[in-house]
């Protein structure tokens, strides 16, 4: 028998047994996988500083109320459109800030649930995104799917609307 568990909880494990003359011993394998944003192998940066460098593409992450900031690096050019969703798994909130080659916060994205972020590159360089958790609902921990594309051009005038 094997199980994933993919939700932070208290797990109970039955093993039902019943009176036979072939019983023997079991053995009960527990394996703890630690962090795995972005496929790095452990915890994504958790400030501009130390963001996480990535290609465009879509990576998973976790995280929770001790691990409530990851920030990511990527390369764009002027004129192309960055385009970022965040998939929420579980019940949790996020907020995506975008920041442009000069550490200068020009965009936010803050909804419940998912989120999506679309901005124009206006230079060339490192962009960082950063992601804080807002600690909602029934939980404080969270997995999440992030994609992103750079594409050749979006609008240069984009309508933001915020509800």
């Amino acid at each position: 028998m094997s199980e994933r568990v993919s939700q932070r909880s208290i797990w109970t494990i039955f093993c039902p047994c019943l009176y036979d003359t072939n019983a023997g011993d079991y053995t009960l394998t527990i394996t703890i996988n630690g962090q795995n944003d972005a496929n790095t192998g452990g915890d994504a940066g958790n400030s501009i500083a130390s963001a996480t460098p990535i290609l465009p593409g879509s990576y998973s992450g976790y995280m929770s109320s001790t691990d409530v900031r990851t920030a990511y690096s990527f390369q764009a050019s002027s004129g192309q459109g960055i385009i970022i969703t965040l998939e929420v798994i579980e019940q949790s909130d996020y907020d995506i800030t975008l920041y442009n080659p000069n550490g200068v916060l020009v965009h936010t994205a803050k909804y419940y649930g998912d989120d999506t972020l679309e901005y124009p590159a206006d230079m060339p360089g490192t962009w960082k995104i950063k992601f804080d958790m807002f600690r909602v609902g029934i939980t404080t921990n969270g997995r999440r799917i992030l994609r992103l594309w750079i594409r050749k051009r979006i609008p240069s005038k984009l309508l933001w609307v915020e509800l």
